[in-house]
């Protein structure tokens, strides 16, 4: 059997290749497993579905998907999945990535997958395929952490382990990418290639899910070094945004990471996501001098009552000095907050709205809380009966962050929406959108007009 890998499209006011898949890619390469990759992204929308169909194998095959949480991906990958089930009703298809992480039962109770794969699946997925290309149907769980499967009529599985230290399987392989497609968005769009150093987050924020458990997986310096060496030779793109979650947390990494490249004479500039309690001077001196133009964090709220019930291990004091370190080195500052919260009261919006008025207008992405299945604000919510059915729910889950899924606070929507709309009048930082029909047709109409002209770049 063939095996393919499938990219389906989600609702996104942005176009990044998925680092995921280009993992997935390169680990099943390296353990001798062919493997096909169908992305819908650069396919225009109208278009997508009959570019799946054309591109099936003709006999039967394994299809799999990554899936994130909200932005309705869920109900473009199931399209997509009725399509391979209609053209072989023995088209075997897994689900994997944040979703089936965080969801794997719900999604064998309600979807057209036979098999849900959690947690990092770089070493997993090769093992699970080798099983299925060998005849097995019902593979041990215990073998393969992570796997759930449904046998007769009970799902199984087991809990996946985190694999720690990254090796050269977790490195990404982009060549069955459409590189000039993505290339060319960020260049029209003057972004940043994403780059991932580590996995994970030593935290435990009540709203936060972790798709790979507590501690955080890292890869080599050289690894991630090697890799924007060849993004900058080989595609003349010098600047980088380094998605990890805890970047700063890793000091001895940080600090290897910028000696090796000073001593290969790498000429690149990056920004980096970082808990605000891990900014130090030290590191942002460092950076400073050696490339780092931005430092993305999240504050949430300036309420020390939230702060302290989110678990987000810092106080309002050292925000401020955070904020003020960031600002002495000269480096952009781009901060998350978050608004709905159930102890929060109009009086808590002012404070906010007067705050980012005061320290940190159009630097703000203002987020409305979602509760995401498999954390503490969700069980929350299914306690106060505001989820009912799970796969319903995980299904309304929409415009992630922007659109109101459930309201947590004792205020009516109407009232939070308005103070959602006012904050982010002030706060929200500059979008970067694209010009070109090739890009926006990509993007859904009220995602880039839902930001005003002055806020765009």
């Amino acid at each position: 059997m063939e095996t393919v890998l499938v990219i389906c499209s989600r609702k996104s006011n942005q176009i990044q290749i998925n680092i995921g898949y280009a993992v997935i890619m390169n680990s099943l390469k390296l353990h001798g497993i062919k493997r096909r990759l169908i992305d819908l992204i650069p396919i225009d929308p109208e278009k997508r579905m009959d570019h799946l169909r054309k591109n099936l194998s003709p006999n039967r095959a394994i299809y799999a998907f990554g899936i994130t949480i909200g932005n309705g991906q869920i109900i473009e990958v199931e399209k997509c999945a009725k399509i391979i089930k209609e053209a072989n009703p023995d088209n075997i298809i897994i689900y994997g990535g944040p979703l089936a992480s965080s969801s794997p039962k719900i999604l064998l109770e309600n979807c057209l997958c036979d098999y849900a794969l959690a947690g990092e699946a770089e070493n997993t997925f090769p093992e699970l395929l080798r099983r299925l290309l060998g005849g097995e149907k019902y593979p041990s769980t215990d073998d393969i952490p992570g796997l759930y499967y449904k046998q007769d009529g009970i799902i199984k599985g087991k809990t996946h382990k985190k694999i720690g230290v990254l090796t050269k399987t977790s490195n990404p392989d982009y060549s069955e990418f459409d590189m000039d497609f993505y290339l060319g968005y960020l260049k029209e769009t003057n972004q940043s290639w994403e780059i991932m150093a580590s996995r994970g987050c030593v935290a435990n924020c009540t709203f936060c899910y972790k798709m790979v458990g507590s501690g955080l997986s890292v890869r080599s310096v050289d690894d991630v070094l090697d890799e924007m060496e060849m993004i900058i030779k080989d595609y003349s793109l010098s600047k980088f945004y380094f998605v990890d979650d805890s970047l700063l947390v890793l000091k001895k990494w940080y600090r290897d990471f910028l000696k090796r490249k000073r001593e290969r004479e790498l000429e690149f500039n990056f920004v980096i996501q970082a808990r605000i309690d891990a900014i130090d001077e030290e590191l942002v001196r460092e950076g400073k001098k050696n490339g780092l133009t931005c430092i993305c964090t999240g504050v949430e709220s300036i309420s020390q009552l939230a702060l302290d019930k989110m678990r987000k291990r810092i106080t309002i004091e050292k925000v401020h000095e955070k904020i003020a370190l960031v600002r002495r080195y000269g480096l952009e500052l781009s901060v998350n907050f978050m608004i709905g919260f159930d102890w929060e009261t109009e009086a808590d919006w002012q404070n906010m709205h007067d705050f980012i008025r005061d320290n940190l207008a159009g630097q703000v992405k203002l987020n409305i809380l979602t509760p995401l299945p498999n954390t503490f604000i969700y069980e929350q919510a299914k306690e106060r009966g505001l989820v009912g059915n799970e796969y319903e729910y995980i299904l309304k889950m929409g415009d992630l962050y922007f659109e109101l899924v459930v309201n947590m606070t004792n205020l009516p929507d109407e009232k939070l929406r308005y103070w959602y709309d006012k904050i982010q009048a002030l706060a929200s930082r500059k979008i970067a959108f694209p010009a070109s029909e090739r890009y926006l047709t990509k993007l859904a109409e009220h995602y880039y007009r839902r930001f005003p002209l002055e806020k765009r770049l």
